[in-house]
């Protein structure tokens, strides 16, 4: 930075150091995904956790974010942390999911609803879907159908643990060209 010379070598100084910087915090989250799971699990409200990771990503204001939950608090056992990323991974798919289509009417849907043992959480989007023949390699570690560049294709492998390392269930529901619904079942505090 000290020698770039013009304003306009200091902006592209600027721009490749943040370049790396974003690449760098993508390559150390990736390989903390890979390591060995260990989640610490205490009874928390889980609308705590879908309001967080709504907090951690910007969503462009050409989506319209809808939240529908039934009871408000929520608790179950589960690690603040691994779901509030869990959560966030799957809101940010979404967006990326609805940017690669060209839809007026783009939304998101998060809708929490309970049973006796049961919470369920859904992530609905109308974004480009998943290609039947990609529905069933989704939740392979590195299998992305995104770019390599900006994707390493860990999100829904993570997911995937995280979810089941709760004893909760992890689903995927696309149609290509109209929309994805992530399902999450995790086991109700007792």
């Amino acid at each position: 930075l000290d020698n770039y010379g013009t304003e306009l070598g200091k902006q592209k100084s600027n721009r490749i150091l943040t370049i790396s910087e974003n690449h760098m915090e993508s390559i150390s989250k990736t390989l903390d995904s890979i390591r060995e799971l260990r989640v610490r699990t205490i009874r928390s409200n889980i609308i705590d956790a879908i309001e967080n990771a709504i907090k951690e990503v910007t969503i462009p204001e050409t989506i319209n974010l809808t939240k529908s939950y039934k009871d408000h608090p929520l608790y179950c056992n589960f690690d603040m942390y691994h779901m509030t990323q869990v959560i966030a991974n799957l809101i940010t798919n979404a967006i990326d999911a609805i940017n690669c289509g060209s839809n007026k009417d783009a939304y998101i849907k998060i809708t929490v609803d309970t049973s006796n043992e049961w919470i369920y959480i859904s992530i609905k989007d109308n974004g480009i879907g998943i290609p039947k023949k990609n529905q069933k390699k989704i939740f392979t570690p590195y299998f992305s159908t995104k770019s390599k560049q900006s994707n390493w294709g860990m999100g829904l492998s993570y997911a995937f643990r995280v979810i089941t390392s709760h004893y909760g269930y992890l689903r995927i529901k696309s149609k290509p060209g109209e929309y994805t619904n992530v399902e999450i079942l995790l086991p109700m505090a007792k």
